[in-house]
């Protein structure tokens, strides 16, 4: 034999580790199982099995979940100012749609960030009437803010 027959055969291996390769790493020659009917009427079962867990009715009681905080942005005129209760109340113009043209109350964090003409002030500083945008959470109906940015004509 000469030399580009020796590398031929050489090669062959490798070749057929390749072609064969797909065939062996499918789950069912790893694991040594048939792949005939016996097989497939057993994976129904199984399937049958788990709808049949999955169907059970949940415990009695209460089962509603608090919904998770969901970030808003509101901007509107600044109506009034309850700074013992936190409170604000909004005249929404524009940010979340179902909150547009409405009044909201919101609940002012105690370390929220309020800014009145670019200068940090108490939440008690903010005049009626001014133009706020107010950033924070909601969960539900309950609107907290944790910044308002203020701004007087």
């Amino acid at each position: 034999m000469h030399r580009p027959t020796l590398r031929f055969l050489a090669t062959l291996p490798l070749a057929a580790a390749l072609v064969l390769s797909p065939t062996m790493s499918t789950s069912a020659f790893a694991a040594g199982k048939s792949t005939g009917t016996a097989a497939s009427a057993n994976g129904k079962a199984k399937a049958a099995a788990s709808k049949a867990k999955g169907s059970a009715k949940a415990p009695a009681g209460n089962t509603k979940r608090k919904p998770d905080p969901v970030r808003f942005t509101v901007v509107g005129k600044l109506g009034t100012v309850d700074a013992t209760a936190n409170t604000a109340t909004v005249a929404v113009t524009s940010g979340m749609k179902d909150l547009k043209r409405k009044t909201v109350v919101l609940t002012v964090t105690g370390t929220a960030k309020i800014v009145l003409n670019d200068v940090v002030v108490p939440l008690a500083s903010l005049p009626a009437g001014a133009r706020v945008t107010a950033v924070g959470t909601r969960s539900g109906d309950a609107l907290t803010a944790s910044k308002l940015i203020a701004t007087t004509s």
